[in-house]
């Protein structure tokens, strides 16, 4: 369901000597990466769908459209999970 269960899994899975390719979003890597580290799991990060988009003129439309509303959504929602991780752990 999340990612510290994730890591919870798969350290009953590998022994410590052992390395994991942790693929993930890029945006949500540091996070990851945070999470497995802190449970002793050896990672080699592999950061995929990274995002990106073209670079056009801002107009008040493109600040508001359900792209950029989306996009946004995502941002938060990671800020909001780095803050609750870096309290938990």
């Amino acid at each position: 369901f999340n990612t510290e269960q994730e890591a919870k899994v798969v350290m009953k899975l590998v022994n410590k000597e052992q390395q994991i390719a942790l693929i993930t979003s890029a945006y949500h890597m540091p996070r990851a990466l945070d999470v497995f580290v802190s449970k002793g799991i050896k990672v080699l990060p592999v950061p995929v769908d990274h995002r990106a988009t073209e670079i056009s003129k801002t107009s008040f439309y493109s600040l508001i459209n359900a792209e950029a509303l989306f996009s946004s959504s995502l941002v938060f929602r990671e800020l909001l999970a780095r803050a609750y991780y870096k309290v938990a752990f």
